[in-house]
């Protein structure tokens, strides 16, 4: 047995969760409520196909998973503190 540490950590474990919310499900589901709500198959397939260039923008500028966390928290204070001052 080697001192390795085990394959699936908890931070692994999130990344993965985050990687397939946003490169999979959020795109899905903005396409959807685009073209439901009468934009579009283009527009609507356009704009669904920034989740993922914003999960690569936000991963390698924070520094993987915890710096994402932090930046999206610092991101939702500071929209938090707009809308209060707006």
């Amino acid at each position: 047995m080697s001192g390795n540490k085990p394959a699936r950590s908890g931070s692994t474990a999130l990344g993965r969760i985050l990687t397939i919310g946003l490169n999979v499900v959020a795109p899905i589901l903005t396409y959807d409520q685009l073209v439901e709500h009468g934009h579009s198959e283009v527009t609507a397939l356009l704009l669904s196909g920034l989740w993922p260039i914003a999960d690569v923008v936000v991963y390698r500028r924070s520094g993987g998973v915890d710096g994402a966390l932090r930046q999206a928290a610092r991101a939702r204070g500071a929209a938090a503190t707009t809308a209060a001052a707006g």
